[in-house]
């Protein structure tokens, strides 16, 4: 499950989940850890889904269990100025 947040400033934000846990799933279009042996491409057509949507919606996309992008984030408050 993706999650599309709207925020006040700044460009809608989708939390990918478990659809692409790092950014590698998303930039090689890499299908996430193992669960996906058996249906690379519905999780393949899950990416190519998030990164649409991301275009359409001039959206960024963060996927959940990468920390060296985690580390590329400001944090709070500064976040929020």
């Amino acid at each position: 499950m993706s999650l599309f947040v709207e925020l006040p400033k700044g460009p809608p934000l989708i939390l990918c989940g478990d659809a692409a846990d790092l950014a590698e799933n998303l930039e090689q279009e890499i299908a996430p850890g193992l669960c996906w042996q058996d249906g690379e491409d519905e999780a393949l057509a899950s990416i190519r889904k998030l990164k649409t949507l991301a275009r359409q919606a001039r959206a960024e996309l963060w996927p959940n269990h990468d920390i060296a992008f985690w580390r590329t984030l400001r944090r709070f408050p500064d976040f929020h100025e």
